[in-house]
């Protein structure tokens, strides 16, 4: 590791007391999780951190740099809800647009191949018009204090009932947990 980081100008950025690999059930801790940069990127660095766990034996590792020109329009990315798509919307669509007999006139390949075509057409422009693209701000998909600290609940809890296998009231509270937790992620 220490020749490809010399070879490409990069710096090792983790705090090295700070394990980002953590096995509950044993206390095993590891740091395996790197965030390496450029020299020239780490001047901007500000902190390089561990962050909670949300669920995985792997922790997150958050850098931040610091950007001198103040970002003031932050990128907004599109994204399609695809649970909230108007599917009457759709089918109305779908139905206003394609024939009900595309028996071809003649049945060579080309003409099939060309009304294939035009039906994927009709399905992707009624799947936009009944789905369309919604903005959504940077982090808009970060899970909040509640959901993380559900998470850890459900994460403790688990490793309760793998040492209680025999146990069905826990593996029940287990389950009902999870599925709350879940759920809190899709919010």
């Amino acid at each position: 590791m220490f020749n490809v980081m010399e070879n490409h100008d990069l710096v090792y950025l983790n705090d090295p007391n700070q394990p980002t690999f953590h096995r509950v059930n044993s206390g095993y801790t590891n740091l395996l999780d790197f965030a390496f940069t450029t020299t020239q990127i780490a001047k901007t660095a500000t902190d390089c951190m561990v962050g909670e766990c949300v669920g995985s034996d792997h922790l997150p590792v958050v850098l931040r740099l610091n950007n001198h020109n103040n970002i003031k329009n932050f990128p907004i990315r599109k994204t399609r809800l695809v649970g909230k798509t108007n599917w009457q919307k759709y089918t109305t669509e779908i139905l206003n647009h394609i024939p009900n007999d595309m028996e071809p006139q003649n049945k060579n390949i080309n003409t099939i191949d060309s009304q294939i075509h035009d039906i994927e057409k009709v399905m992707i422009s009624a799947f936009h018009k009944s789905c369309p693209e919604k903005p959504m701000r940077p982090l808009a998909s970060t899970l909040n204090k509640e959901t993380v600290a559900l998470i850890k609940r459900k994460r403790k809890l688990r490793r309760v009932c793998q040492r209680n296998q025999q146990d069905t009231e826990l593996k029940t509270a287990y389950y009902s947990l999870k599925t709350s937790s879940q759920s809190y992620k899709t919010r």
